[in-house]
């Protein structure tokens, strides 16, 4: 088991704290993630994926913020379909189910944040992606590039990075710079929210 620990930054200020885990066993990758912004709001997640073909199998995710909590529940057997229900309350409870047959493949978000560094040559990333973000039960096409290489100091240490990028075109719609370490074990070492001063940085391995 991979477990990597962040802080989340606002000008400098420490606003919060990102721990992601990892664990691999014969059948299964198993991604946990627990992202605190404090006062604002907290979200935990399972992801169960098949090792075989890399295709989530289920997510369970819980989000609380100060007037609204969103439980969700995710099920696939392929990249094409999804069925999920969605619980939202934020002082009237609201369901939402999904159950669709995509006609292309559909990534969910924090399977490019678990698997993102596992990736042999980022210099190669020009790729659009389908992605399902689990906020928000909607799916964007993002466009996941390679955008050059830079040296990066966070409080784990410096690192020589792959500097990644993770966009949508549309407004409001949350997009991402990712800095992957080259040295083996690859990671995560910095990601930064677009159009926002937030910025999450390795503070333990």
């Amino acid at each position: 088991m991979r477990k990597d620990s962040f802080n989340m930054t606002k000008n400098g200020k420490i606003v919060g704290y990102w721990i992601w885990e990892t664990e691999v066993n014969e059948k299964e990758i198993i991604l946990k993630d627990i992202s605190v912004l404090f006062n604002i709001i907290q979200e935990e997640f399972v992801l169960k994926m098949d090792k075989k073909n890399l295709v989530s199998k289920m997510v369970d995710m819980k989000m609380k913020g100060s007037n609204f909590s969103l439980d969700v529940a995710i099920q696939r057997k392929s990249s094409l379909d999804l069925k999920g229900n969605f619980s939202i309350n934020n002082g009237n409870l609201t369901e939402k189910k999904i159950d669709t047959t995509y006609t292309s493949r559909v990534i969910l978000r924090p399977e490019i944040f678990g698997l993102i560094h596992t990736i042999t040559d980022p210099t190669k990333l020009d790729e659009k992606i389908n992605t399902f973000f689990l906020s928000s039960a909607l799916a964007y096409e993002m466009k996941l590039m390679y955008a050059g290489d830079e040296v990066v100091t966070v409080p784990a240490g410096t690192f020589d990075c792959h500097k990644v990028t993770f966009r949508s075109g549309i407004k409001n719609v949350v997009s991402n710079i990712i800095y992957i370490s080259k040295q083996f074990p690859k990671r995560i070492v910095k990601v930064e929210v677009v159009d926002q001063p937030l910025i999450i940085e390795l503070v333990k391995l």
